[in-house]
């Protein structure tokens, strides 16, 4: 019995959108009530990297 084309992309999609979501579960930093709220990223993980990267000191002051 043959499958078609279409359903090891399927499961291959479904499978690694279920990884990524776990990843994220486990990767994202818990923050405790009396922490001040994190700075968003526009690209995550790497995006504040890419930021001082782009923008050196002039990063934080925006960030500020």
């Amino acid at each position: 019995m043959d499958l078609p084309p279409v359903v090891p992309s399927l499961s291959a999609l479904a499978i690694s959108t279920f990884l990524a979501i776990l990843l994220q579960q486990f990767l994202q930093p818990k923050k405790d009530a009396s922490e001040p709220p994190y700075v968003p990223m526009a690209v995550p993980y790497i995006g504040h990297l890419i930021g001082v990267m782009r923008k050196q000191a002039d990063y934080y002051r925006e960030m500020g």
